[in-house]
C-alpha cells in the first residue's frame, strides 16, 4: 500500500509516495513484471502456468467392459494477472485451458497468493470449470454407447511455488454431467 507523505521545503509543499513495505531509499516497484514477485519488486505480475495433474482418486463410470475414471489425468495451462495488494499478498484471476483423455476443458479461477520467506509462495485458486466426463454405460446401451458428456462444475487448487518457476499442488474437481456428478482429486 502506498502512503502519501507531505513535505515542506522553503515554503513549497509537495507530495511524494512512500512505500510502506520497502526499505528507505529503495527503488519504487515496477508497475508490472512477467515473473511473479512480491510488492517490493512489482505492483502486479503475469500468471503463465502449465501443469500435469495425475488423478489420485475419484468417481468411476461403470461400463460392461470395465469401469473408467469419470475425470482422468489432464494437463492444463493458465494465463492471467495478479496484483500485489499489500506486503505479502496478491489477488487476481486466470483463464484455464486443458486437455485430458476425455477431451477439452476450460474455466476461470479467482486466485490468492501469499508470499513466504525464501522466495516461496502459497497459492489458492477456485472457479467454474467445463470438462468432458466419462458417463456410465448400461449393458442394454453397450451396442451404441454414449461414452462422454460435457459437464459444468467447480475446480479448486492449493499449491506452493518457488521463484515463480516450479511448484507442487493439489486440485479437486466436481463436475455435473449426464449420469450424475463426477469428482476427482489430483496431485
Amino acid at each position: 500500500m502506498c502512503a502519501l507523505a507531505v513535505t515542506a521545503a522553503a515554503g513549497v509543499v509537495g507530495a511524494q509516495p512512500v512505500l510502506r513495505d520497502s526499505a528507505p531509499g529503495a527503488a519504487a516497484p515496477r508497475r508490472s513484471c512477467f515473473r511473479p514477485r512480491p510488492r517490493a519488486a512489482c505492483r502486479g505480475f503475469s500468471v503463465v502456468e502449465a501443469g500435469v495433474y495425475p488423478r489420485l482418486a475419484g468417481t468411476e463410470a461403470p461400463r460392461p467392459w470395465g469401469a473408467r475414471p469419470q475425470l482422468g489425468n489432464h494437463a492444463s495451462w493458465e494465463l492471467g494477472y495478479m496484483v500485489n495488494t499489500r506486503a505479502g499478498t496478491a489477488l487476481g484471476g486466470s483463464a484455464v485451458l486443458g486437455v485430458s483423455g476425455a477431451g477439452a476443458r476450460w474455466g476461470a479461477k479467482a486466485r490468492y497468493r501469499r508470499w513466504l520467506p525464501g522466495e516461496f509462495a502459497a497459492d489458492l485458486g477456485a472457479g467454474p470449470v467445463v470438462a468432458d466426463v466419462a458417463v456410465p454405460v448400461t449393458a442394454s446401451a453397450a451396442a451404441n454407447p454414449v461414452l462422454w458428456a460435457r459437464g459444468v462444475g467447480a475446480t479448486a487448487d492449493v499449491g506452493v511455488s518457488w521463484r515463480g518457476t516450479v511448484g507442487l499442488g493439489l486440485r479437486a474437481e466436481a463436475v455435473r454431467a449426464r449420469g450424475g456428478t463426477a469428482r476427482a482429486a489430483y496431485a
